[in-house]
């Protein structure tokens, strides 16, 4: 078989190439603060790569904006790989070397080349070799996709990446249609493994009380496969940058345990901008280079210039890289045509970048990633699905002026380095992780419990009586100047002595009989309890709340008084405290016009706020504060540990420098 004449073949290559010119994988972890990626995902029908391939369009792309790198088709979710390789299998014989002339370019420029190759989706590898193809629950195989207990990865997909390095050079691959699109496997060598690893002698149902212990199984045998070739490809070249798409995110919330070199994910909802806000804080919690890509084009065409620029805002903002995806023609060249909003992009990130990039995030608001409730609520393996009352939560907390940061539930020890920690409607909590939460207010943390499950597994510690069981409730929020109705899971308490009301939630619009009880607040120890009796998060995910938004604004002036940044009531901005060289750095993004509301895939109300209005907590006054990009110097004044400023104009993305 000519894959496995090849695996001997690239082993023995490996004692030429396996240097790989002597990259150094240092240097270039350094080069992943702004990049873009293109694919086609080649087909059979795909007979004429590289005929019309026009170079000096990918010669003025890199000469005018200078990536970092780019991320170019190689292989698809089809199979079909889009250069002259010797190992995978193609369309037909291709009269140019698109791959070559693209890796020539990038030296040419100083950009590295990376490939953008699917893995578990590959149909011609299923078409050519039917045994390695995933068994679904009916017996038949599955087209699309290859099993991860098959010798896929030793026969075709290693080699073939060991193709690239030997001849192209590549600096880095970005694996894609891998963990993500992971579905469960069935059949003779699924079960025998299955019994192995659990006992299990048959593969459950999915109403089993035994199938999660087969999903769990089955993220297991993901993971071992992807250390495998991980592991295999690094012997091979030990500079070599692997990322996969969507490993070690909120689609895969697990503790790092495959040697990826960083962290990588494509971005495609509809609400793009909270999406990168949220996607980014799940990949800055993980201490590890990380990077996001936005799509930069919908349904209707290109997005607006102004959207592209906030989605690449709430991403480097937490200190990563930004990719953006465009179109790869099928001739494996990317036209003229967008290029000058590439560069636009490309411009509004480089003058950001001194400022954010690498930054280390100044602990704040820590909202708690709960691995358990994600596992308890997700119905796929690593597909997504399960967050919507995190990522709620995340969005809210925002809207409401807080910085905040993810601590991931690998992460729980590092609890006490956040001043507030938020538990948001996680519906699985043990008694070990419980201990430690009240351990952290205890020794004088401020925690919020969000959520009917969440403020059940707390019953005894919030100071309240419960009334009943909690049950979907009609009642009205009223904020300063509205009021509104909302229809959702609710636990009734009654507040005993000792405890403090922060808001109540109404029977209705028209008087202000109490329904219950909406925020409450109890000290214990040095610290305080805190609790919010509805499930909001979902709701808030998809539509948004002006009214829930102003009464958590509101709230933090009694639980979280000494947070670091404070903005006015009415300015719509999201925050983020970090730090690097010594130097404290605000990162300020312009809401304006935007909403936390899944039914809206267009931005077109993007404006300009004036006076922004902060307070900054400082134990010292600064020599300056600095508006960046720019350099502005902005006044100020420094009175009882707080800066005091006004920012006259933020059009997206602004940074405030206090230098020592």
């Amino acid at each position: 078989m000519k894959v496995s004449i090849l695996i001997i073949f690239f082993s023995l290559m490996s004692l030429f190439f396996g240097d790989s010119g002597g990259r150094k994988a240092e240097a270039k972890l350094n080069k992943r603060f702004f990049g873009f990626h293109f694919d086609f995902h080649a087909t059979t029908d795909d007979r004429n790569i590289g005929k019309n391939f026009d170079s000096s369009a990918v010669d003025l792309m890199l000469s005018l904006i200078k990536p970092d790198f780019v991320q170019v088709d190689t292989k698809g979710v089809y199979g079909i790989s889009s250069y002259p390789t010797d190992v995978g299998f193609v369309a037909a014989p291709y009269s140019e070397d698109i791959l070559g002339e693209w890796r020539k370019l990038t030296l040419n420029h100083d950009v590295d080349l990376y490939s953008h190759y699917c893995t578990i989706m590959d149909e011609e590898a299923v078409k050519k070799f039917p045994g390695w193809a995933r068994i679904k629950s009916d017996g038949s195989i599955d087209p699309q996709r290859v099993s991860v207990f098959s010798n896929y990865a030793d026969s075709l997909f290693i080699p073939q990446v060991k193709e690239l390095i030997a001849k192209y050079k590549i600096d880095g691959i970005w694996i894609d249609a891998d963990g993500w699109s992971f579905e469960p496997e069935y059949g003779t060598k699924v079960t025998a493994e299955l019994q192995k690893k659990t006992g299990l002698k048959k593969i459950p149902g999915n109403d089993d009380p035994d199938y999660k212990k087969y999903i769990e199984f089955l993220r297991e045998a993901y993971r071992e496969y992807a250390r495998h070739y991980v592991n295999a490809i690094h012997s091979y070249d030990p500079d070599l940058m692997i990322g996969i798409n969507w490993a070690y995110s909120e689609k895969m919330p697990e503790k790092v345990d495959i040697n990826v070199d960083y962290l990588s994910a494509d971005m495609s909802g509809t609400n793009w901008v909270y999406d990168a806000a949220y996607d980014a804080r799940v990949f800055a919690s993980y201490n590890m280079p990380w990077d996001l890509m936005s799509w930069s084009f919908t349904k209707n065409g290109i997005k607006p210039e102004k959207l592209l620029k906030l989605e690449a805002a709430e991403v480097i903002a937490m200190g990563g890289g930004y990719q953006s995806y465009w179109f790869q023609k099928r001739s494996g060249d990317i036209g003229k045509e967008n290029l000058s909003l590439m560069k636009n992009l490309s411009d509004f990130c480089r003058e950001r970048e001194p400022y954010c990039f690498e930054n280390k995030i100044i602990p704040q608001a820590g909202i708690f990633f709960s691995r358990d409730t994600w596992a308890e609520h997700t119905k796929s393996i690593y597909n997504g699905g399960g967050n919507e009352e995190i990522q709620g939560i995340n969005s809210l907390m925002l809207d409401a002026g807080l910085s905040c940061s993810f601590i991931m539930d690998h992460r729980i020890d590092e609890l006490n380095s956040y001043p507030f920690v938020i538990l948001p409607e996680a519906d699985v909590i043990s008694p070990e992780y419980k201990q430690k939460f009240m351990n952290y207010v205890y020794n004088g943390g401020t925690l919020l419990v969000i959520g009917k499950e969440a403020v059940n597994t707390f019953k005894n510690d919030l100071g309240v009586s419960f009334d009943e069981p909690y049950v979907y409730h009609e009642y009205v929020l009223k904020d300063r100047n509205q009021a509104e109705q909302f229809d959702l899971p609710y636990q009734q308490v009654r507040v005993l002595s000792g405890t403090e009301t922060i808001a109540n939630a109404f029977t209705d619009n028209n008087n202000n009989k109490v329904f219950s009880p909406f925020i409450t607040m109890k000290k214990f120890g040095k610290g305080n309890i805190t609790a919010l009796y509805s499930d909001v998060g979902r709701f808030y995910n998809k539509k948004g709340s002006e009214v829930l938004r102003n009464i958590l604004r509101d709230a933090m002036d009694k639980f979280f008084p000494s947070r670091m940044v404070i903005p006015d009531t009415d300015s719509k901005v999201h925050l983020v405290a970090s730090e690097k060289n010594e130097n404290v750095f605000i990162q300020v993004v312009n809401m304006d016009g935007l909403e936390s509301n899944r039914t809206v895939d267009e931005y077109g109300n993007i404006r300009p706020i004036r006076d922004v209005e902060l307070r900054i907590r400082s134990t010292a006054c600064p020599s300056k504060v600095l508006l960046q990009p720019g350099n502005t110097e902005l006044p100020f004044e420094y009175n009882g540990g707080y800066i005091n400023l006004s920012v006259p104009n933020i059009e997206i993305y602004s940074i405030l420098q206090l230098v020592n």
